[in-house]
């Protein structure tokens, strides 16, 4: 069993490379040390600090919330396990008081926008399927994700957290953004932006009647081959969405596809 907790505090020193953050240690760490007092015959359910390593590879919201449950349930066991062995109680006592104060901080960082504006694999999935099935019915060549591109989009959309302006980053790359009042998947900023393509005309390569059609033509553009997208919900309780694309597209002059 000292060898599962062994493997356990080894997964959260990756988790804690990922969100440099010391939570998540600490209270492992004091799982670990508890551990070591408990006889063989305790019943510590393993399972339950091993929810850590199935979940140690997401970095997103989900992943900090089930954590923060991990360590309460962690800390019910190894108090009924303590009750149960026959060594002093003031020996075995749990501290309370920081494995509270780590939950806080764990609960904490779930809230911030650093962790809800990471894409996870579901939402990676998403944005490729939906980008390179609009991108199909113009013939353009297909898209891959780019971490880096995604890397940056979270930063961006940490920024624009506070107030969820729809205002571009002037970066080196294309970019689509993308806000509502609900939640927005993949699926739904997709939506949004291919709702544009009526609003653009092929032959004269330009937006009609004065409207915006730079989000479709971005989405479509056939020297784009990289993407990297972010979601963060606003304090204003609203969503911002942001795609950045590599090569960028809308040159001037230039047709999309």
């Amino acid at each position: 069993m000292e060898e599962q907790y062994h493997s356990i505090c080894e997964t959260v020193q990756k988790m804690e490379a990922s969100f440099a953050h010391f939570s998540a240690h600490l209270s492992m760490q004091m799982c670990l040390q508890q551990q070591v007092h408990l006889n063989a015959s305790a019943s510590v359910e393993p399972q339950v600090l091993l929810e850590f390593k199935e979940y140690a590879t997401e970095v997103d919201v989900d992943f900090v919330r089930r954590a923060v449950r991990a360590i309460g349930r962690c800390a019910i066991k190894l108090e009924k396990a303590a009750e149960r062995s026959n060594h002093n109680k003031k020996e075995m006592e749990f501290s309370f008081l920081q494995l509270t104060i780590s939950i806080i901080a764990l609960a904490a960082i779930a809230q911030t926008s650093f962790v809800q504006s990471a894409c996870d694999s579901d939402c990676v999935k998403g944005f490729v399927a939906a980008h390179n099935a609009a991108r199909q019915t113009v013939g353009s060549p297909p898209v891959n994700w780019n971490s880096t591109l995604a890397d940056i989009a979270e930063s961006y959309a940490a920024k624009r957290s506070a107030d969820c302006v729809p205002q571009n980053s002037n970066g080196l790359y294309g970019e689509n953004i993308a806000v509502a009042s609900a939640e927005l998947s993949p699926a739904d900023s997709m939506k949004l932006w291919m709702g544009e393509k009526k609003d653009y005309d092929h032959a004269s390569n330009s937006c009609t009647s004065g409207n915006n059609c730079r989000s479709y033509t971005q989405v479509v553009w056939g020297g784009s081959t990289s993407i990297g997208c972010a979601r963060v919900t606003c304090k204003t309780d609203w969503m911002f969405v942001i795609c950045y694309y590599n090569p960028p597209g809308n040159y001037m002059g230039e047709k999309p596809y």
